[in-house]
């Protein structure tokens, strides 16, 4: 790891190479990288496996590995201006638990590393790595993912539920019940909130109602000026992160809102990035939220 000084320091396990991380470090080289993805993985599985339980309900059981790891594959998910990006030269290669993706610019390896109820809402959750970059360059990109699946049928990144860092069973308890409240957040209610996007032209005003249960967030947003409603289903995380995803054109997501949430008297507020490719679009929206009488309506 290269730290913030410019020294390097060498890492063999796990605690050794977080403590670097901590401080700063960072992987520098390509051959770095690559190695820093195994401690990446490591901890990844030492921090979801011993919280996983069984699940009670499951949308993934029975579907074949082919089917299901497209659904798992990030790059093929890219749109420009609403419209589907038809890539060059893509390539598929399938192998127990891994995926390979490819086209004529990027590529995507997603390895598939446990499977159970991790945050305790009783459908079973898929925990990933994926790793990544430019098949014409140096830039690489690795992440840890977790799919989710409930009543929709919607597989949906589910990631900002994660609790990395090895947390306890009391920590893992505690996150689990913050989900399960919708981080106390008003729950199986209609919330209408009023807002802009600011588009690669210019700033559009748009409608958001979304519903929250368990800490899942369904429902759709439209612009104002056009009077459709777009899908868009995701989650609460961490953070108070808010992370939609968007169905404008079937069931694989074409969009992307990555946002943080914040209640100030009784009025939500969202504020964060719009994208559909690596640019993202500045997002603003507010409502009022119900009170505890109307909740539930």
């Amino acid at each position: 790891m290269t730290m913030p000084d410019d020294s390097t320091r060498s890492c063999a396990t796990l605690a050794e190479w977080r403590a670097a991380h901590d401080l700063g470090g960072y992987a520098m080289s390509k051959i770095e990288m690559s190695k820093e993805i195994q401690f990446l993985e490591r901890e990844l599985a030492y921090s979801v496996i011993p919280h996983l339980e069984p699940a009670r309900h499951s949308s993934f059981a029975g579907m074949p590995w082919d089917k299901l790891a497209r659904k798992l594959v990030q790059e093929d998910d890219g749109c420009q201006k609403g419209k589907r990006v038809e890539e060059n030269s893509v390539k598929w290669e399938f192998e127990p638990n891994v995926v390979w993706y490819s086209n004529e610019t990027t590529f995507e390896r997603v390895k598939l590393i446990a499977r159970g109820d991790y945050d305790g809402d009783g459908w079973e959750d898929l925990i990933a790595m994926s790793s990544g970059g430019y098949t014409q360059g140096s830039g690489r990109f690795y992440s840890v993912r977790m799919f989710s699946c409930r009543e929709s049928g919607r597989v949906i990144n589910t990631s900002s539920r994660l609790v990395l860092g090895l947390p306890s069973k009391a920590q893992s308890a505690l996150h689990r019940s913050r989900l399960a409240s919708s981080c106390g957040l008003p729950e199986d209610t209609e919330i209408l909130l009023k807002g802009s996007l600011q588009t690669y032209e210019r700033p559009f005003d748009i409608e958001m109602r979304i519903r929250l249960k368990d800490g899942f967030v369904t429902g759709s947003y439209e612009y104002a000026h056009i009077g459709k409603p777009i899908p868009v289903e995701g989650t609460l995380g961490t953070d108070a992160q808010l992370a939609l995803a968007e169905f404008a054109l079937g069931d694989q997501p074409n969009g992307v809102f990555s946002l943080n949430w914040s209640v100030d008297a009784r009025k939500l507020e969202l504020s964060g990035l719009w994208h559909e490719s690596l640019e993202g679009q500045r997002v603003r929206l507010e409502g009022s939220l119900p009170s505890p009488a109307e909740a539930g309506r």
